[in-house]
This record gives C-alpha cells, structure tokens and sequence, in this order.
C-alpha cells in the first residue's frame, strides 16, 4: 500500500503544481525535479523511474501514477518472495503472471489459502492437484506436484496408483475423494454415488476444500496449457 503522508501530498499539491508548471516551461523543468525527487523519497522507487512518473503527474495523470507506484511495490515484494521460494528457477507461470503483479499477489494469497489452510492434509491435497494436472495434461504443474509428493513422504507405489487411475490401491478415505476428483475433471460433474461416499467420510467443510483444489488447478492447468508453458 501507498504510505499516507504520500497520498496526501498528491490531495494536496496536484492543482498547484500543475497550475505553476503551465506558467512557462522554466517553472515546468522545476517543478519536474521537484516532484521526482518527492516521489523519490517518499516511495521508495528509482529515481528514472520517478522521473517518468512525475512528467505523467503533471499532466494530470494522478491515479495512474498511484498505481504504477502500488504496482512497483507490489512487483519488487512478489520478486523477493518468489526468489525465496524458488531461487533461480522461478516457473514459467510466475514469471508470466508478473505482468500484472496484483493479479499475481491476489492469486498467491487465494492458492496458499487453498493448499495451506484448512483441515485436509496437504499431502491429500497434493494428491488431488498432481491427478487434476495429469487429467488435463499440463505438463508444468504435473511436474510440480509430482515433486512436492515426494516431497511430503509419498510412497512411489500411490504416485504411480494416481498415475494409473488405480484409487483402489489407496485408503478409503482417499480413494474417494480422488474418484470423485476423476469425475469432476472428465464429466464437470460428481455422481450421486460419489457425492454419497464423499458425505460419509467427509464433512462439507473438507468437501468444499477437495472442489476448491480441484477448481484452483483447473485454473492453472488451463493458464498454463492455453499459454503453452512448461515448469
């Protein structure tokens, strides 16, 4: 977020500035390097890059130099965080969606709401978000997950069970949630059956979480496809 001494002074000083700068181009040139320096200062960005935003401040342009600086921000925070996460080898996805940095940092907060948080485990969950990538053939997140399961202790055996759509090598538990992840994937739809053996073993708390996860990779895996990009 924008500091508030810095929206403040944008409330305060635009008319001014701008009715000044118009006087002649002597009071413009000041009045350019007086704001590029503020902005400087005041948000923490280069000062090229304050100097491109003062020109379109005093144009005029006040809302869209508020969120190129928002976006600045939100840019060089989403690069720390995915350079701690992933070192060097930040995935195509990341690296793509950076283009529109608070999309990405809204997507972050939902994903590790969905995979995190909650009640199911998280090896579970990434059990259902490698066989939804595998339905769907995208090859970036099938080898992501395949990953993190052996990550979180998953024996080969159930990796290759999910790989053969044999869910009857699983527990119960298990075998049912992802039989009705199967469903959800190919028919867009649950049978009644499925949903029955759901209610059962889970309660609807954990049932919206098994959807939740299925609907976050169908997003992804569908990013990931239409823009053909690789892990």
């Amino acid at each position: 977020m924008l500091q508030t001494d810095f929206a403040k002074f944008v409330e305060a000083e635009a008319k001014h500035i701008i009715l000044t700068s118009l006087i002649s181009h002597k009071y413009y040139i000041r009045n350019l390097e007086l704001l590029s320096k503020k902005l400087y200062h005041t948000s923490e960005i280069t000062l090229s890059f304050a100097k491109k935003l003062a020109g379109k401040f005093l144009f005029g342009h006040y809302f869209e130099v508020l969120m190129e600086i928002n976006q600045a921000k939100i840019k060089e925070k989403l690069s720390v965080y995915l350079e701690k996460r992933f070192g060097r080898n930040i995935p195509e996805f990341y690296r793509v969606y950076m283009n529109t940095p608070e999309l990405l940092e809204r997507f972050i907060a939902f994903r590790d709401s969905v995979m995190k948080g909650g009640k199911l485990s998280r090896e579970l969950k990434e059990k259902i978000a490698y066989l939804v990538s595998i339905l769907n053939e995208c090859e970036a997140c099938s080898v992501a997950h395949r990953k993190h399961l052996k990550e979180y202790g998953c024996p080969e055996k159930e990796i290759k069970a999910l790989e053969l759509l044999q869910f009857h090598e699983l527990n119960e538990r298990e075998s049912v949630a992802l039989k009705a992840v199967y469903e959800a994937v190919t028919s867009k739809k649950m049978s009644d059956k499925t949903m029955e053996s759901l209610k059962r073993l889970y309660d609807k708390a954990e049932i919206i979480e098994i959807v939740s996860v299925i609907s976050l990779y169908m997003f992804l895996n569908t990013f990931n496809n239409a823009l053909g990009l690789k892990y």
